[in-house]
Parts: C-alpha cells; sequence; structure tokens
C-alpha cells in the first residue's frame, strides 16, 4: 500500500509540478518520516518490500529537489544538524543527496 502511494506521489509531482513549491516542506516531512518508519521497523517485513519502498521515496526525494532545490536543500540541512537519534536518516539523505542539481534541469527531462 505505501508502495502505492509514493508511486501516485511521484505522478502527482510530475504532473503538478508548478504548483508543489507551496507544499515541499510538508512532502518532505511526511517522506522523511516515512524513511524514519522504514528504518526503525523491526517486523517481518521483507528486506526487498522494503527496499522497493526505499527506492521510490529516494526517487520522490530527487523529483522533488529538482523541482524546489533550495528547500530541499534547507530541510536536508535542518536535519543534518538536528541531533537526530536515527543515524540511518542521515546516511540515506547523504546518499540521496549526495550530488547537487547543476544547471537548469527541467522536471520534464525526468518524465
Amino acid at each position: 500500500m505505501k508502495s502505492d502511494a509514493l508511486k501516485a506521489l511521484h505522478v502527482l509531482l510530475q504532473v503538478t509540478w508548478p504548483c508543489i513549491p507551496r507544499h515541499t516542506t510538508k512532502i518532505m516531512n511526511i517522506l522523511l518520516t516515512l524513511v524514519c518508519d522504514i528504518k526503525v521497523d523491526e517486523r517481518e517485513t521483507l528486506n526487498s518490500v522494503k527496499q522497493e519502498i526505499m527506492d521510490k521515496i529516494h526517487s520522490c526525494l530527487v523529483l522533488l529537489q529538482k523541482i524546489d532545490h533550495v528547500k530541499v536543500a534547507v530541510a536536508v540541512n535542518a536535519v543534518k544538524d538536528a541531533n537526530l537519534d536515527v543515524p540511518q536518516l542521515r546516511s540515506f539523505l547523504s546518499d540521496t543527496f549526495q550530488h547537487e542539481c547543476k544547471g537548469d534541469i527541467s522536471v520534464q527531462e525526468s518524465l
């Protein structure tokens, strides 16, 4: 179910990208909360299912960065600067945003 919701979010980001910047912070909060939930989940969820969800979160975050790189950078830096007891989140963010978007990248290129 989470996987389908993330797929729908990705399509929503692609289709409605001009309207997304006013919602970037809320979307980031939801996605990062989901990352934390997945990383600390100790239930018997298959690793392949967790990885599929993490891949879709990654895809949404990368697209969100292309849409509104300033707010995404602020949010990522805030998480990195916060004293959170979730090292996996910092690691995930470092892996996801290891390269800054250079130049004028159109969202349409990722469609």
